[in-house]
């Protein structure tokens, strides 16, 4: 049986219930909930056979049909890469114009209607990973500038990258995401969120840290957020709000870092992104080298149950009517009302609680249900790579073979017999996985497991 975290006083969902109108595109979201962003890795990969790569698997459906009927206002995907050069990993589904196929739309269209199956809006995450794009799938790959990664702090070895030309940015990144959004809008999905956090390549562009040009996109604040600005003007002059296509992004609201992005410039930045007519945006922090969740934003030294409660409380006033999405440590109802409550947020983002009941938010509203699972894994990465199990496991059956049951075959994080066979079984996957990795072979790191019980 689920254990959740206490909570001392229930505390009323109306809030929560209520509908959030996003931006010039005039949608509207169902209740205040967005499933946040997780790695899901169940696109196919054939290697050797780019066409036949990242197209979402019916494991990718089956996943989001759970999640269409789970509750949500709105549903944003795990990112989907623009460049097959550079992925978060092998598994990502990928939009590329060069691989263009039957297949490949035919899968998009059959997430967005399972996604959408409930009233639900279901959003892509478009993504590059520049930098952050792991050194066996890319050695070399692209970014903002020639800084690299630093191994020892993110856990693994990354590659010198590349700067981007002003032509490569103007004539070969934009277009990639443009092409992207409209492959979108033409397979039924209601909008898209440009990731623009924690390190991937358009978070590279807007920080100072991993920013040292000094041409029109570096230097300056200006300069730095030139990339978004007029990438956005692009996807808008291809698909305008009118046709009710939406246009999110994903922001860091602080980096943690020394010379990183500070809240006051992160506030400066999301300011540009209203001004341009954003439809929403959602703040998020750090990078691969320091995450920001568990050293810089400990419970002992922030006000608000999120991660990046007290950015928010600084952000959101500054950008009044762009709707202000808050992901990253919400466990608990009475903070997720507090923050709509002080206004640092309209909407609360869900994402480890997602992966271990992707009817988080249909037990909140409809059942007043008061937390989320606990889970007993103390350490993060953990928790991460618990998560990315728990969504392969909900996307192994349809929800017609779940028995209508949205969390069927997904292993209690809550239990600690079970956290202990799954740390047992983390260990000895990864040991195998590192060593085809020294192989030289490309591999998919995620758990595939029916069940630990």
């Amino acid at each position: 049986m689920l254990k959740r975290y206490p909570v001392k006083e229930a505390s009323n969902t109306v809030r929560l219930n209520e509908n959030l109108k996003l931006g010039p595109s005039g949608r509207v979201a169902k209740n205040r909930f967005l499933k946040a962003s997780m790695s899901e890795h169940l696109g196919t990969w054939i290697d050797g056979d780019e066409v036949k790569s990242g197209i979402p698997t019916e494991q990718y459906i089956n996943l989001y049909e759970k999640f269409g009927h789970g509750g949500f206002g709105l549903i944003v995907t795990g990112n989907i890469n623009v460049d097959i050069n550079h992925l978060e990993g092998i598994g990502n589904v990928i939009i590329e114009e060069r691989l263009d196929t039957h297949e490949r739309r035919e899968g998009f269209r059959g997430v967005a209607q399972a996604a959408k199956s409930d009233g639900s809006l279901v959003v892509g995450q478009l993504n590059h990973c520049g930098s952050q794009t792991p050194i066996y799938l890319n050695p070399a790959p692209y970014s903002s500038s020639d800084i690299p990664i630093d191994a020892d702090k993110a856990g693994q070895p990354f590659g010198k990258p590349i700067p981007l030309t002003i032509d490569q940015i103007r004539n070969d990144i934009i277009p990639k995401f443009v092409y992207g959004a409209n492959f979108l809008y033409k397979t039924g999905f209601d909008g898209i969120e440009l990731h623009a956090a924690t390190g991937f390549l358009l978070s590279q562009f807007l920080s100072p840290l991993y920013n040292n040009r000094t041409d029109e996109f570096g230097g300056s604040k200006e300069n730095r957020v030139r990339i978004v600005l007029e990438l956005f003007e692009a996807i808008r002059k291809v698909i305008p709000a009118e046709t009710g296509f939406i246009v999110g992004i994903k922001m860091n609201a602080v980096e943690y870092q020394d010379n990183g992005l500070t809240t006051e410039e992160a506030k400066w930045q999301a300011q540009q992104f209203e001004a341009i007519g954003f439809d929403f945006i959602e703040l998020a922090g750090g990078n691969m080298e320091i995450h920001g969740l568990d050293t810089c934003a400990k419970p002992s030294i922030r006000k608000y149950e999120t991660y990046y409660g007290d950015a928010a409380a600084i952000i959101k006033p500054a950008i009044p009517y762009t709707a202000v999405y808050l992901t990253g440590g919400f466990r608990t109802v009475p903070a997720m009302r507090a923050a709509l409550k002080d206004g640092i947020a309209d909407g609360i983002g869900l994402g480890r609680p997602a992966a271990a009941e992707p009817d988080i938010a249909k037990k909140i509203l409809k059942f007043n249900i008061q937390s989320a699972t606990i889970n007993v894994l103390d350490d993060v990465t953990l928790q991460i790579v618990a998560a990315g199990t728990q969504l392969v496991q909900a996307g192994t059956f349809s929800l017609g073979q779940s028995h209508q049951e949205l969390c069927y075959g997904i292993f209690d994080t809550s239990n600690p017999a079970e956290a202990e066979k799954f740390m047992v079984a983390a260990a000895d996957h990864f040991a195998v996985k590192r060593d085809e990795i020294a192989e030289g072979k490309k591999v998919n790191l995620s758990m595939k497991y029916a069940s630990f019980a």
